[in-house]
């Protein structure tokens, strides 16, 4: 399986969020043959969230990732047809989508 996380990481516009972060984000793993059959998963940083994920990342802090140890299988990952293809020349492509 491939994993994916999402890592807060320390920024510019810190101050202009509220924390913890709560919002809704999608993470899309991008079929490189056609504009569809992309493969997604939507972690919510919401009041489930554990705060190590999703408080605000200061100076020498680590950070902690929050997503999914399964986000795709090797299989899935590996198998082309004539209409997905989602590694192409050792490339992987993904889209953050968020909404704060």
């Amino acid at each position: 399986h491939l994993s994916a996380f999402l890592y807060l990481m320390k920024g510019s516009y810190d101050n202009e969020l509220t924390w913890p972060l709560r919002g809704e984000f999608k993470l899309v793993l991008l079929n490189q043959i056609s504009d569809s059959e992309h493969h997604s998963a939507s972690p919510s940083f919401d009041a489930t969230t554990p705060d190590h994920a999703a408080n605000r990342v200061m100076v020498g802090d680590k950070a902690s990732g929050w997503g999914y140890n399964r986000f795709i299988s090797n299989v899935d990952l590996h198998k082309t047809t004539t209409t997905r293809q989602f590694l192409k020349d050792d490339s992987l492509f993904f889209q953050l989508i968020c909404k704060l």
